[in-house]
């Protein structure tokens, strides 16, 4: 789990809750699974009630994307990383 280090608005995992994250894939043991389980297990899920997001979170086209979205699966650490770089996530898995 990576964050911006100026983005003060990320302090603990509880400040992840409504923000977007970018993931590399939900069955990565490293870019998803082991940190969906820290963050269930500190209260932290965006499985319970995710945002509705655009039929379009697999493009590469970040235009196509809704700011609604909450988990973007990138398919690539690279792009994961990328994304949290841009400021387009404010964490990245990966």
């Amino acid at each position: 789990m990576v964050v911006r280090k100026n983005d003060d608005r990320i302090q603990s995992l509880a400040d992840l809750s409504g923000k977007i994250i970018g993931a590399n894939s939900l069955f990565s043991l490293g870019g998803g699974q082991s940190q969906w389980l820290t963050m269930m297990e500190n209260g932290v899920s965006f499985f319970v009630a995710p945002k509705q997001a655009s039929s379009g979170l697999m493009c590469k086209d970040l235009s196509a994307l809704t700011m609604q979205a909450q988990i973007i699966f990138t398919f690539s650490e690279v792009d994961a990383i990328e994304y949290l770089q841009s400021g387009f996530v404010v964490s990245g898995f990966g």
